[in-house]
């Protein structure tokens, strides 16, 4: 779900602010995530957002993941990512995403995976608000291959920040990668 913010938001910056130049290379390839740990500052967040991937193959990765929220998620849950690119030795900004409603973004992004995921903790219906609780998923399956193929070539390391009634109140750091496929034609 996590990957799926930060994807939608490289693949929109990317056409807003770069376009088509050749010095921002777009075009078909494939989503590797790198990375998935706590934030800096996760010590000081109220809710909880622990996740663990363990990579099954080139295409397929599992999650664990550790879910504590103080209160529902629901409509008053913002989320905001700060997405940095590698580049020149370093990590330079690239984007911030800041929305009100955490539940649009998730539903344009991910509304599949994230019903898959609902389902996996018990939650009946399957859907938003999600009511205050612990919550525990193992070994839940996210296939790559679905996610979006064209977008922006690149490392990338983002900050998917969840807020409410102005708070920050978990964040979770993701760091992955978009890679041309073979010779950069698309796939048959």
């Amino acid at each position: 779900m996590i990957l799926h913010f930060v994807r939608i938001g490289i693949i929109l910056c990317s056409f807003l602010t770069f376009g088509m130049s050749r010095e921002w290379m777009l075009g078909i390839g494939r989503w590797s995530v790198l990375d998935v740990q706590p934030c800096a500052n996760d010590a000081e967040m109220p809710w909880t957002l622990r996740v663990r991937r363990h990579e099954l193959n080139r295409t397929h990765d599992a999650y664990d993941a550790d879910v504590n929220t103080l209160a529902d998620f629901d409509d008053s849950v913002g989320i905001r990512i700060n997405t940095c690119m590698m580049m020149d030795g370093g990590c330079k900004h690239f984007q911030t995403l800041n929305y009100g409603c955490a539940r649009i973004l998730i539903y344009f992004a991910a509304r599949d995976n994230v019903r898959r995921s609902l389902e996996a903790v018990g939650l009946d219906p399957p859907d938003f608000p999600i009511p205050q609780g612990e919550y525990h998923v193992e070994n839940f399956v996210l296939d790559l291959s679905h996610l979006n193929n064209r977008s922006l070539y690149g490392s990338f390391s983002s900050e998917v920040i969840f807020w409410k009634d102005g708070q920050d109140v978990a964040c979770l750091k993701v760091a992955l990668s978009f890679e041309p496929l073979g010779d950069g034609s698309p796939p048959e």
